[in-house]
């Protein structure tokens, strides 16, 4: 059974284009059942020259290239794709047509939308009681630890609500995504990097669960975020600006908290009062 691939840009005249001719190329040599297409959102009407002519100089007929819509291949009678590939941001972030049938789409709807019932419906439930549990530990923040007569965290839930309408008005689906995924995975990152700080700093504490497989687990998983992270401030660096601006306030609230609150004196214990004194 062949293996179509679609391989996507906007204006399908260069890089699309050149993709589809080198993998068409490499299928034939290597004896691959494979075929590829390209397509563009907003197609130019015609394949840059540049690539035509790369195309040529590697010995690929271009006879039959054109520079055409992605609704071909939602249409009867398309090849059925099997992988569908974007080479440039601006398709990636745009609405794509339904490449894989109605059937295939309403599964995979139903399947996106279960998940994000289930993950809102628990940031709904933990949120505000994870903003309660702050308020209870920063005295700058102590509102937040308010609750009704049912022992609801009222004033964490509207702050939560403040915050979620005031990204919804100022900033695209897409912009919140990458934020809160580039925020939760630096937060990720420098909790794991505490494990090592710890290690190094407090060997003497009691440790009842240790990570296993330390160091090598937990700078695995410091690679990959990081190279995630990285990847993502590559591709958009007013997501780095807006991690930035976050953990700055966070750090404010923490020193302002440091500051403003009584420090705490224990009292002598046997063990620390000097024999002298016995």
């Amino acid at each position: 059974m062949t293996t179509h691939v679609l391989i996507l840009c906007t204006h399908n005249s260069a890089r699309s284009v050149l993709s589809e001719g080198m993998l068409n190329h490499l299928a034939a040599r290597l004896g691959k059942d494979v075929k590829a297409h390209s397509a563009g959102s907003a197609p130019s009407g015609r394949v840059n020259p540049f690539a035509i002519e790369a195309l040529n100089n590697a010995g690929i007929d271009t006879s039959s290239y054109r520079s055409k819509c992605w609704d071909e291949f939602s249409r009867d009678g398309a090849p059925p794709l099997s992988i569908v590939i974007t080479v440039c941001d601006s398709a990636a972030a745009e609405q794509c047509p339904v490449f894989f049938g109605g059937t295939g789409g309403l599964i995979m709807g139903l399947l996106i939308s279960t998940g994000l019932i289930s993950a809102i419906s628990s940031m709904v439930w933990a949120g505000p009681r994870v903003t309660q549990v702050m308020g209870e530990d920063v005295r700058l923040l102590r509102v937040l630890s308010t609750k009704n007569a049912n022992g609801v965290p009222h004033v964490s839930l509207g702050f939560q609500y403040l915050l979620v309408v005031g990204l919804i008005i100022t900033s695209t689906f897409d912009s919140i995504v990458n934020y809160i995924g580039f925020i939760l995975s630096l937060s990720a990152f420098m909790t794991v990097t505490g494990v090592f700080v710890l290690r190094l700093t407090e060997p003497q504490l009691s440790r009842p669960y240790r990570v296993w497989g330390y160091p090598v687990t937990p700078l695995v998983f410091l690679a990959v975020t990081g190279w995630m992270m990285f990847f993502v401030v590559r591709q958009r660096p007013m997501v780095l600006v807006a991690g930035a601006v976050t953990l700055a306030a966070g750090l404010v609230v923490y020193f302002l908290n440091r500051a403003f609150s009584p420090s705490v004196v224990a009292a002598p214990t046997a063990s620390t009062v000097p024999t002298s004194r016995l």
